[in-house]
């Protein structure tokens, strides 16, 4: 099948929506992409007697689906706009929810619960 990839086109636009050619009779497939990059200093403390630790996330382009199944350490944290229909399978949701993930994996390999984020995700 041929494919087609379009933009909303406004600037800095992530979402991207896929609709596949099939042949006539046949149901599109549509899903929405997001393409997650994000630069971010994570700071962990394991105690209020030991001084911060600090590492940098660096994450130059993963493109998440609409549809696909959230990362499970990212959730709790974030919760999901209900609008006409529910948004936890959304793209972008699913993203912002991976950056939560990856924040929580990076802080218990330090062996830290308590983390702070700041940076920038686009």
């Amino acid at each position: 099948a041929e494919g087609l990839a379009s933009s909303d086109g406004s600037e800095g636009s992530t979402a991207w929506q896929v609709m596949e050619t099939q042949p006539e009779g046949i149901c599109l497939d549509t899903r929405v992409l997001c393409n997650l990059s994000y630069r971010l200093l994570l700071s962990t403390q394991r105690n209020e007697s030991e001084n911060s630790q600090h590492r940098s996330l660096v994450e130059s382009g993963r493109v998440v689906y609409s549809g696909s199944d959230p990362d499970v350490v990212g959730s709790g944290l974030l919760m999901p706009a209900m609008l006409r229909f529910s948004r936890d399978r959304d793209a972008e949701f699913l993203a912002l929810t991976t950056v939560v993930a990856d924040a929580r994996r990076a802080a218990a390999e330090t062996g830290s619960g308590t983390w702070e984020l700041r940076g920038n995700v686009w």
